[in-house]
């Protein structure tokens, strides 16, 4: 039972506001039942800068799958862009 409370209890959205400064990348796949669009940009409306939303053509795991080649080059964008000096 702990676990299946703590499962209804996850809700990284509603702390996005407090992830500013630190740069926030974002993937929306535009048809996501597990995810829904319009909770994703919602959620990043919200959030500070520096953030970027990068939404792909698919379900939940297209991100990981068939736009893995867009998502993956956006990351490594993001990455180069804001990483550690």
């Amino acid at each position: 039972m702990s676990s299946l409370e703590a499962v209804l209890d996850y809700a990284p959205a509603r702390s996005i506001d407090l992830i500013a400064p630190r740069p926030l990348l974002m993937f929306l796949a535009k048809s996501d039942p597990i995810a829904p669009p319009e909770t994703i940009r919602a959620a990043f409306a919200r959030a500070g800068e520096p953030k970027r939303l990068v939404e792909v053509e698919g379900t939940h795991y297209s991100v990981y799958l068939e736009a893995a080649e867009e998502t993956s080059r956006a990351a490594v964008e993001w990455f180069t862009e804001y990483r550690n000096p």
